[in-house]
């Protein structure tokens, strides 16, 4: 009975001291992700799909707005990871003037396919775009060039939400420009070289069972091998003593 006992109790311990191994010594990492969809909708053109293109093209004037999207799937990102910089980059392939500056945060919603999106489509988009977690500290200066958001926030937001297996980011601008003024970034259907991507990185991965509920385990099951044990032995003294 008692190596049975002990044969118990060192494999529980030996669960635990591999759980409490993996939290210590969990690898930090990072993952580039490109887009599953990228587009434009176009308020001239609320109509117009604009999904196959090799540009995403920013427009903010008097006449004519544009917003371009962008659909991330975070599947990539292991189960625990602790995200602590997040980089979302696009490469300019034409700038018309120099200083737009340029925002970039999330929508709350994914329901859209870079094939069918129109400028209404977009209107009518059941989500709203994320402003608490706005980068608009990033000016576009010049054309073949890359420019980076920091979008750590957005994608542990994301994260946070059980739902969440993709997400959408947005770009805005804050100022009006003169008629045909515009910027062009590479799209997906662009050369890989210049295709948007997210770049995350984690310092850590939290077990998925972490040491302190293991460890209970433990305390539960050998209090438990203890009571039966005792109980055991009295019988067999009350056995004996008859």
């Amino acid at each position: 009975m008692n190596r049975k006992v002990l044969a118990v109790v060192f494999i529980v311990t030996l669960l635990a001291l591999c759980v409490e191994t993996t939290s210590v010594h969990a690898q930090a990492d990072q993952v580039t992700i490109f887009p599953s969809d990228d587009t434009y909708v176009i308020s001239q053109n609320p109509d117009s799909n604009y999904g196959g293109q090799t540009y995403l093209e920013v427009v903010t004037t008097s006449l004519n707005r544009s917003t371009v999207l962008l659909k991330f799937n975070l599947s990539s990102i292991p189960v625990g990871a602790v995200v602590d910089n997040v980089t979302f980059q696009l490469y300019t392939t034409f700038v018309s003037e120099p200083w737009y500056r340029i925002g970039v945060t999330h929508l709350t919603s994914n329901s859209w396919n870079e094939s069918t999106l129109t400028y209404n489509g977009y209107q009518s988009l059941d989500g709203g775009i994320y402003l608490e977690s706005i980068d608009f500290s990033v000016y576009i200066m010049s054309s073949n060039q890359w420019y980076s958001w920091n979008q750590t926030t957005s994608i542990n937001l994301a994260k946070d939400d059980a739902s969440y297996t993709e997400i959408t980011l947005v770009l805005l601008t804050g100022e009006l420009f003169q008629p045909n003024s515009y910027i062009w970034f590479a799209s997906k259907e662009n050369s890989a070289a210049y295709s948007p991507r997210l770049i995350v990185h984690w310092r850590g991965i939290v077990p998925e069972f972490p040491a302190v509920a293991l460890f209970s385990t433990f305390v539960t099951v050998t209090s438990l091998i203890a009571v039966f044990y005792r109980r055991k032995n009295k019988k067999l003294s009350f056995a004996q003593e008859a």
